[in-house]
């Protein structure tokens, strides 16, 4: 395990999520999945965040989000979806090892990133973990938040904006500052600011028709009506 800078550790600190119990040292394949969901039903779990890397560092299987009983059923999926305080960002070939850890914003904002199971030299892939400031509890936020961080990060898979997704463990992890928080309001208002501005785009570009076309319709029009009064 490798760690940037060295940190505080507060043991005090806890994020619930859902943790399988068995560890892997290769990626898991279908019949493995069965059995993760399975098992990380009955997983949800309070972890520091130096627990949670560690955790993830001996190859076991993860899902940040909490989930409830739906009638009657727990099940792995957005239906059953609780609350979250932890998202990551899935990055495979367009985004290199060296330029996450170099990236100013994942420095300040990312408790910790880790190389896959798939990783190699010549291939890049890992994931970057983040903490949120706050629990979300609300589907529409979380979908937000996300939303910002692949806006910002278009290279991260846009399965991770799947509330119920898994995320296997790895081999190698790389601490930036465990006591780092991403703030979860600010980007949901980015999130609500750029769906502003692009739905005035949008308006505009649908107002802004030529003056041919505008001749055009006005014409059409004036074509029915004479076809109707006569």
């Amino acid at each position: 395990m490798k760690r940037l800078n060295e940190v505080q550790v507060t043991e005090d600190f806890r994020v619930e999520v859902m943790m399988d119990s068995k560890t892997f040292n290769r990626k898991p394949d279908v019949n493995d999945v069965k059995g993760i969901n399975y098992r990380i039903k009955d997983g949800l779990t309070a972890l520091s965040i130096k627990q949670l890397g560690d955790e993830v560092g001996k190859g076991k299987t993860f899902m940040p989000a909490k989930l409830t009983v739906i009638d009657g059923l727990l099940k792995r999926s957005i239906k059953n979806w609780h609350s979250q305080q932890v998202v990551a960002l899935d990055f495979d070939e367009a985004f290199t090892l060296q330029a996450a850890l170099n990236d100013d914003f994942i420095r300040s904002n990312a408790a910790f990133l880790y190389t896959t199971f798939s990783h190699s030299d010549e291939l890049h892939k890992f994931r970057v973990v983040f903490v949120l400031d706050n629990v979300l509890t609300n589907y529409s936020d979380f979908e937000r938040v996300m939303t910002y961080l692949l806006e910002k990060f278009p290279q991260a898979d846009e399965k991770c904006k799947d509330g119920s997704r898994l995320f296997y463990g790895g081999r190698e992890v790389y601490w930036f500052d465990e006591r780092n928080r991403l703030d979860s309001q600010s980007c949901i208002n980015e999130s609500l600011e750029w769906d502003r501005k692009n739905n005035l785009s949008i308006s505009h570009s649908k107002t802004s028709a030529s003056p041919k076309k505008k001749i055009h319709e006005n014409l059409k029009l004036k074509s029915i009506v004479h076809l109707i009064v006569n």
